[in-house]
């Protein structure tokens, strides 16, 4: 009796050794080193909002930023090198032209370009409380 449940999680143990070993094989096959691109909004100064970008590269690459508006006038850009690269950027959408914001992040070594959108969005809300005296 005990040489069958002996042999029954051996049998169990070598099916789910199988099928993890052959799953974390296929997963990682096709996999490269990547850049890890991040963009938040990480603060307000008088109410600008602030954002964080963040690079985290394997090796040490050369960036392309490029911050346009909706009628792709650039509006800032820069180079950036290094690894484990943070910029923190204030942008001023007061002007009422700034409601649409493009950000590019472009490797200069593989060509790979990143790309976000940045909407401003007002919304007024409006609470009424009802309560008992």
């Amino acid at each position: 009796m005990k040489q069958t449940i002996n042999n029954t999680k051996l049998i169990i143990l070598a099916v789910t050794v199988f099928f993890t070993s052959g799953f974390l094989t296929h997963a990682s096959a096709g996999s490269k080193p990547q850049n890890l691109i991040e963009l938040k909004l990480a603060d307000s100064i008088k109410g600008h909002p602030v954002f964080r970008l963040k690079i985290a590269n394997a090796e040490e690459n050369q960036f392309y930023i490029k911050v346009e508006d909706a009628e792709g006038t650039i509006l800032f850009n820069e180079v950036l090198k290094g690894k484990d690269i943070s910029r923190r950027y204030l942008m001023n959408l007061d002007a009422p032209d700034l409601n649409n914001i493009r950000i590019e992040i472009t490797n200069l070594k593989t060509r790979e370009t990143e790309a976000y959108n940045i909407k401003r969005n007002t919304s007024v809300v409006e609470n009424l409380v009802v309560s008992r005296l």
